[in-house]
């Protein structure tokens, strides 16, 4: 509104621009609360959405620890079981309940990871390791199922696997897991072959290696490959009656593919079975680092004349009985704590080798059993290797394990080889192995 100055009019108009001037203020004043609202409103729902996250992923984590524990028991002692020698009829039982314990086991690890990549929380190692070691630890989960089901399993023995890269281990084994999972699962008669070819470098000095899973199984529709990297799909709901599994797999594969800056693509017919084959470029691994990790994998230092003393902290009775035998069976002494405080008040009165320490007990959990020894350390000197026994996969949980003061992380379920070479390790010695 206008205002006009001079003449009769004036004072009116002058009262109506006074009146509309306080109906803009107060508009004004509707339109910044209801801003204010909407700002308290968003803030309000960031504030539940991140509580909601930090909830779902304590209850992720809690749900992991929960069901590893409890499988520890399962395959430990079902491996036990076939360590020790079954006649053969209930040796094939053995074998098969172990096959479905690591089945239920790598779906718990899909969807944690598919956890993580939704949150974009997934970490990478670079570190120098063994192509066929990593491969062969992939093959060696899968060997006795591959048998069972009359399949012929080829694995590559050709040189470029002795090719020592710089890389993540861990997530390279997982994809391979995963492929061969597939592979096995959906083929009932035939063959499952892996393979690896070695490329040429890349712009960064990288060499590309290109790895392939393929089998004589049902093959994929070509209406259907579009969703095979899809989580939660497989190519046809009726197989995902058939043959069982959370359809993560494929999805997660590539996620890890891309992120270490690769490709992975799929090769399929109906009927004919499929090739799977990714390719990443892994950097190898200098001379120096080459022959640092050689030595220590190959390390053959003889035992010792005394058997070393170990002190073991573990609050869960199947657990405390299972390593009991590992442990005692690889020529090991034994004492025991049941939590933390314990722990720190025979470590004080004894002289152990090394300490495996559980993470989540009553009174004094593992960290802080860890603080308060290394803390003593610091006055008495000294420093006794510890090593984390823990149910938590996440990967900041092993290097909150690192930053508490430990030196080594075995995660639970356990592998009993694995284990033994971590203890050996740190003790400086060979791998010792079940008498």
């Amino acid at each position: 509104m206008s205002l006009q100055v001079g003449g009769e009019a004036e004072p009116s108009q002058l009262l109506r621009y006074i009146e509309m001037s306080q109906l803009d203020v107060k508009m004004q004043n509707v339109e910044l609360r209801r801003l204010r609202d909407e700002v308290v409103a968003l803030r309000q729902a960031k504030r539940e959405a991140e509580t909601f996250a930090r909830g779902k992923n304590r209850f992720l984590a809690n749900m992991s620890h929960e069901l590893r524990t409890q499988m520890t028991g399962i395959l430990g002692m079902l491996e036990l079981a076939l360590e020790e020698g079954c006649p053969p009829v209930p040796r094939g039982h053995v074998e098969t309940a172990v096959g479905s314990a690591h089945s239920l086991l790598r779906m718990l690890d899909d969807i944690l990871d598919l956890a993580k990549c939704t949150a974009g929380k997934l970490t990478f190692e670079e570190k120098p390791f063994s192509l066929a070691a990593c491969l062969r630890e992939a093959v060696d989960i899968f060997t006795a199922e591959a048998r069972r089901k009359g399949l012929d399993f080829v694995v590559p023995e050709a040189a470029e696997m002795t090719a020592t890269v710089v890389g993540d281990p861990l997530r390279l084994r997982q994809i391979f897991i995963n492929l061969i999972s597939n592979a096995i699962k959906f083929t009932e008669n035939g063959r499952v072959a892996v393979g690896v070819s070695v490329g040429g470098m890349t712009a960064d000095g990288k060499r590309e290696f290109t790895f392939s899973v393929t089998d004589s199984g049902i093959g994929i529709p070509e209406n259907k490959k579009d969703r095979l990297f899809r989580a939660f799909s497989q190519a046809d709901a009726a197989h995902s009656r058939t043959f069982s599994g959370t359809g993560l797999g494929l999805a997660i594969s590539r996620e890890l593919v891309e992120r270490m800056g690769g490709t992975i693509s799929c090769n399929s017919r109906e009927g004919a079975g499929s090739t799977f084959s990714f390719t990443l470029p892994l950097r190898e691994a200098s001379t120096e680092n080459s022959a640092r990790f050689t030595t220590r994998i190959l390390s053959t230092s003889a035992k010792m004349a005394i058997p070393p003393h170990l002190l073991l902290v573990e609050d869960d009775p199947i657990n405390r009985q299972l390593l009991t035998v590992l442990l005692t069976r690889a020529n090991y002494q034994l004492d025991f704590a049941e939590d933390g405080e314990q722990a720190v008040e025979m470590w004080e009165r004894g002289r152990y080798a090394l300490v495996l320490m559980d993470i989540q007990m009553p009174r004094l959990d593992g960290f802080a059993a860890t603080h308060v020894i290394r803390e003593k350390e610091l006055a008495r000197g000294g420093h006794t290797p510890i090593i984390a026994l823990t149910a938590h996969a996440f990967e900041e949980d092993q290097a909150r394990c690192l930053a508490a003061g430990m030196d080594a992380y075995i995660s639970k379920p356990f592998n009993f080889k694995k284990s033994l070479e971590v203890i050996g390790k740190l003790l400086g010695q060979e791998s010792h192995s079940l008498h």
